[in-house]
């Protein structure tokens, strides 16, 4: 048996040509073609934080390695906000400033058009312009923020873009379509991980095609941003384990579930705290039950702690010597209403926290804002740019109804797997007090995808109740559990249920809305963005007989 079937799995090393096969592409033609329209239609830097994204990863291309917060700032960045000189090229000549929480104001003249680009290119300035050599930095960006491996792996993937072109939009759009690129590899992940999880092919080529087609991941897998990578990463460790889980002495499994997860720990924390606190649970109770004999206590810790204290130790290295850390001291993570909660008392404290849990609720599933006026399931199911493009189908009136139905399900949905867990808790500890322990310690940890969305849940959940006045997760930061998310409506969610034809049913309703909302809601996403930022410019250039660059109407 060769490393790769190892690795792969037995269902994707032997696919054939077969209607599944035709399927799945079919899939992934259908979702990477919509985010590549979206990757040249959305006007460069109108997606959340992009910018500064791009930035951090220009800083190492240009670099040509890891950088750190100690290092001065180099010939590359510019004034006045030390950011690199294409970055603040691509800002100013983009009119990102003006458009960005402003649908007023659309794309400038003659955006997308081969003139424009040219212009861009023609007038980019030198790499080495920027003036700032040896000055010390005064601000991190996120070098202080967020981990370098995306932004590495980014960078590298310019670097090789540059060898055939010099061109900026190529460098620009290129690190875009880097997105849409990791969407291939991510979605046969998603289909092997849900064969994994026993579904019938048919199943699982369905939820492939609901999260592919999803309005949200059209728009996230279409520009920069590490969330992404975050995806392909979440679900890479979930298919391994689970391959682990079925062939548990595989001593190849473990240490590349344990290189995954060192990876993702090196690209998005808290999405590796959720998923490695699921996965590592399992892996451990397989080895409690004497299922992986051949691998002792030593090698077991070793391949699964090993990848993630390098990566620990190169984070640490890079993040040392700044002089504030902004995700524990920046203003906008404050706890002053906690510890004024705390001077008042335990009650207060009480209070506090089931105030912001109902807060939280109300943010994830009901459209409610944080006093930031961001709603999580709003930029969830449909609102782009910089949360400034609401998706409309039919009408306002027509998209409030349906925004109201999405509600309700999620309030159901969020009731029947309360109710499942709490059945499923029942039993698991009906066998426990048999004597049983290690089977029911087994069962519970049993499927560390649906598991790493609770404790996600529960992570996001706390984080609100504690800084809700200051906190305003979007929908994206979800993208990485986006299966689960969907798994549960349709799949978890149902079995709460005790009349079979009740389940079926429910199912069957998830499912159909799930479809249908992908169906509708990816042509509306593409009337949307376009009446967002050039209708206004079409009609007026039509007016006066020049519709030149009004091809995206």
């Amino acid at each position: 048996m060769s490393l790769t079937q190892r690795v792969i799995g037995d269902d994707l090393h032997r696919l054939r040509i077969t209607p599944a096969v035709f399927a799945l592409v079919a899939i992934i033609a259908a979702s990477t073609s919509l985010s590549l329209y979206w990757v040249f239609t959305v006007p460069i830097f109108e997606a959340p934080d992009e910018q500064t994204h791009f930035d951090y990863a220009l800083n190492i291309y240009s670099a040509g390695r890891l950088i750190t917060v100690r290092e001065s700032l180099r010939e590359w960045n510019s004034p006045p906000y030390d950011r690199h000189v294409f970055t603040e090229y691509l800002i100013r000549e983009s009119g990102v400033r003006s458009m960005q929480f402003n649908p007023s104001v659309k794309a400038p003249a003659g955006y997308g058009t081969k003139t424009f680009y040219d212009r861009l290119d023609l007038q980019a300035p030198r790499e080495d312009s920027g003036g700032l050599t040896a000055q010390s930095r005064t601000g991190y960006s996120y070098i202080g923020v967020y981990p370098a491996g995306y932004y590495a792996v980014l960078a590298a993937w310019m670097k090789l873009l540059r060898i055939f072109s010099n061109r900026i939009t190529v460098l620009f759009f290129g690190a875009r379509i880097f997105s849409v690129m990791l969407l291939v590899p991510t979605l046969v992940l998603i289909y092997a991980t849900a064969r994994e999880l026993r579904l019938a092919s048919a199943r699982a080529l369905l939820f492939t095609g609901i999260v592919g087609l999803f309005p949200m991941t059209t728009f996230v897998s279409s520009y920069i941003q590490a969330d992404n990578l975050s995806l392909t990463l979440v679900m890479l460790c979930c298919y391994l384990a689970l391959r682990l889980r079925r062939k548990p002495e595989d001593a190849r499994l473990l240490l590349f579930l344990g290189i995954a997860l060192g990876i993702l720990c090196m690209t998005k924390n808290h999405v590796y705290l959720a998923t490695f606190l699921a996965i590592l649970p399992m892996a451990a109770a397989d080895q409690l039950t004497g299922r992986r004999k051949t691998i002792g206590w030593p090698r077991f810790i070793g391949f699964i702690l090993a990848p993630t204290l390098v990566v620990i130790c190169i984070q640490a290295w890079i993040m040392y010597g700044a002089n504030r850390y902004p995700v524990l001291s920046d203003p906008v993570m404050n706890h002053d209403d906690l510890l004024r909660a705390a001077s008042s008392g335990k009650w207060a404290v009480v209070s506090f926290l089931i105030d912001g849990a109902g807060l939280a609720f109300s943010n994830f599933y009901l459209n409610g804002s944080t006093p930031l006026n961001v709603s999580t399931c709003a930029t969830f199911w449909g609102l782009f740019g910089w949360v400034d493009t609401p998706l409309i189908i039919m009408s306002p009136s027509k998209t409030e109804v349906i925004n109201d139905l999405i509600a309700l399900l999620n309030v159901v949905v969020f009731a029947l797997t309360l109710f499942r867990l709490q059945q499923v808790a029942t039993r698991l500890i009906l066998i426990a007090k048999r004597g049983r322990w290690r089977l029911a310690l087994s069962f519970a940890l049993s499927n560390p995808l649906l598991n790493a969305y609770f404790l996600f849940t529960v992570l996001m959940f706390g984080l609100f109740m504690l800084v809700r006045k200051s906190l305003a997760p979007q929908g994206r930061n979800w993208f990485p559990f986006i299966l689960p998310i969907f798994m549960v409506g349709a799949q978890y969610a149902s079995k709460a249920l005790s009349h079979r034809l009740a389940r079926r049913a429910f199912a069957s309703l998830i499912l159909t809305c799930l479809v249908l909302y992908c169906i509708v809601g990816s042509y509306y996403a593409i009337r949307a963005i376009n009446k967002r930022y050039y209708g206004t410019l079409y009609q007026t250039q039509s007016a006066n007989g020049d519709s030149s660059s009004g091809w995206h109407s």
